[in-house]
C-alpha cells in the first residue's frame, strides 16, 4: 500500500489527500522555493497497545511557533495546536493499513508568494515578504540506520560552521551539502589509496587527510572536483594527465607530482564500489560543527549527547557556546525534539544530568558521544539505541558503554510504550 500525505491549506482551512510520492513544491511558493524561507521536522510514529501516534506533538509545535517567529518575525501562528494535532492525526489513520506501524513523519511549513505593492503604476516586489500559505504532512517508510552504525559507531569531522537561524529549523542545510563533499572527496581518496598502494585503510585515511590539510582553500576545492569526477567514473583516471591536473583542475607542480600515484590506478566501476561499499563502515561518515574557538556546537543533522566520568549524561546548551558571549552570530544550536524525549526521560527517571558547553579537547574526556536524531534511534525488543560516535577528525573518541546509557535507553523504551498517557505537556 502507498504512503498517504495531507496538504493543509493555512489560508482557506482547505485540505488535499495524495499520494506520499506525489507530493511536490510549486514555483509558485516563490518565498520558499527561492528564498528558503520555510521549516520542517522529522518526526517519528511509535505504535503500542494505546495505537499509533507521534511522540512530543507539543515539542514539535513549539519549534515550529519559534521557527515562524525567527524566519517570519510573527508572533500570530496561523494554525493552532489543536488544528495541527488533528491534521497530524488524521494522516496517521490514513496509513493505518500499513505494515509497518513506525513511520516517518515530515512536516513541512511553505511559503507562499512575496508581498507585492499595487499602485496606479503597476506592481513593486522586492521578492520578500508575504506569509505561509501550507503544511505539508507526508508519511513515508521509517529507513533505520544500519546495524553497524549502533554496534561500532561513525566516524566524523569537525568543521567551522554556524548555521544561519540556528535556533529555527530552516529546510536549507548548506553547511552539511558542504561537509559532505569534504567526506566524499576524503574516502574516495582514501579508497583509493588504500587500493594502489597496499596500504591500511587507517594509514590511507591519515595520509589523504593530511595531504588535504596542505591545500589551499582554491586547492582543496580543485582536489574535490578530482575525486567526484573518479567517483562518477573511476575510468576517467586513464585520461588523467600532468597537463590535465595542472591545467583543469588549476593543481601547482608540487601538488600534481603528489597526487601522480592515481593516474596509475586501474580499477573499474563495479570494483571500485565493492571496494568503497565494503569499506565504508571504517570511512568518515558525518560533519559536526564548532566555533572557530573550538565550542562543540552540533552535526550537520543530529544533536549531541555525551556521558562525563561522573556517569551524567551532558546536553550542549541552545545558545552561549562561545567565548564571545556578545556575539550573536555564533555559539547557537537547534532545539532538538529527540533531545527533548530524553531530557524528559531523565526526569522522570530522577536521574541528574548536565546542560553544558562543551569544547573539542573536553570530547576526549566523556566516558561517550552519541549523535541524536529521530533517524538514529533503533527500536529493540526491550529497548532502544543510538548510534555512538567512535572518532573525530580520525582521533578516537573514547567508548564505554555505561550503565547511565543502559538505564536511559530502556527508560525511552518504557517511555515510548507507555505513550500518550505518559505524556509530556510542554504547557504552549
Amino acid at each position: 500500500m502507498s504512503y498517504k500525505s495531507i496538504i493543509y491549506d493555512l489560508k482557506t482551512k482547505e485540505h488535499s489527500i495524495l499520494s506520499s510520492k506525489d507530493v511536490n513544491f510549486s514555483i509558485e511558493n516563490s518565498l520558499s522555493v527561492l528564498r528558503g524561507q520555510s521549516f520542517f521536522t522529522s518526526a517519528v510514529t511509535i505504535h503500542n497497545d494505546q495505537g499509533t501516534s507521534l511522540v512530543l506533538l507539543d515539542a514539535h509545535y513549539e519549534r515550529f511557533q519559534h521557527s515562524y517567529r525567527v524566519l517570519f518575525e510573527k508572533t500570530q501562528y496561523p494554525i493552532t495546536y489543536d488544528e495541527f494535532k488533528m491534521y497530524i492525526e488524521q494522516t496517521i489513520k490514513l496509513n493505518s493499513d500499513q505494515e509497518d506501524k513506525v513511520m516517518q513523519c515530515l512536516i513541512f511549513f511553505t511559503a507562499g508568494q512575496a508581498r507585492s505593492i499595487a499602485d496606479t503604476g503597476g506592481h513593486y516586489s522586492s521578492g520578500f515578504g508575504g506569509d505561509l500559505e501550507s503544511m505539508t504532512v507526508v508519511m513515508k517508510a521509517y529507513s533505520c540506520k544500519p546495524d553497524w552504525c549502533f554496534d561500532d559507531g561513525i566516524h566524523t569531522l569537525s568543521k567551522v560552521y554556524q548555521r544561519p537561524f540556528s535556533v529555527a529549523k530552516p529546510t536549507q542545510y548548506l553547511g552539511g551539502v558542504e561537509g559532505q563533499h569534504v567526506l566524499d572527496a576524503l574516502n574516495t581518496a582514501s579508497i583509493l589509496y588504500h587500493h594502489c598502494h597496499d596500504k591500511g585503510l587507517d594509514n590511507a585515511l591519515s595520509h589523504i587527510m593530511d595531504f588535504y590539510e596542505t591545500l589551499t582553500r582554491y586547492e582543496q576545492q580543485s582536489f574535490r572536483l578530482l575525486m567526484k569526477d573518479i567517483f562518477a567514473d573511476p575510468l576517467y583516471i586513464q585520461r588523467l594527465s600532468r597537463s590535465v591536473l595542472q591545467h583543469q583542475y588549476g593543481f601547482s607542480e608540487n601538488i600534481t607530482k603528489a597526487i601522480d600515484w592515481i593516474m596509475n590506478i586501474r580499477v573499474t566501476k563495479r570494483e571500485f564500489e565493492d571496494l568503497y561499499y565494503s569499506q565504508f563502515p571504517d570511512l568518515k561518515h558525518e560533519v559536526i560543527f564548532k566555533t572557530d574557538d573550538e565550542y562543540i556546537l552540533e552535526g550537520s543533522t543530529f544533536s549531541l549527547m555525551g556521558i562525563n566520568q561522573d556517569n551524567e549524561c551532558v546536553f550542549i546548551p541552545l545558545r552561549g557556546n562561545s567565548s564571545r558571549e556578545d556575539d550573536l552570530n555564533t555559539g547557537y544550536i537547534l532545539q532538538s525534539t529527540s533531545i527533548v524525549l530524553l531530557q524528559e526521560v531523565l526526569k522522570q527517571l530522577k536521574t541528574p544530568y548536565q546542560i553544558s558547553s562543551i569544547r573539542y579537547d573536553d570530547l576526549f574526556s566523556l566516558k561517550a558521544l552519541y549523535s541524536v536524531s529521530t533517524t538514529r534511534f533503533k527500536y529493540n525488543k526491550n529497548s532502544v539505541q543510538l548510534v555512538p560516535i567512535r572518532s573525530i577528525d580520525h582521533q578516537d573518541l573514547p567508548y564505554e558503554h555505561t550503565k547511565t546509557y543502559e538505564l536511559l535507553m530502556k527508560g525511552v523504551y518504557q517511555f515510548i510504550q507507555g505513550w500518550p498517557k505518559a505524556a509530556y505537556d510542554l504547557q504552549r
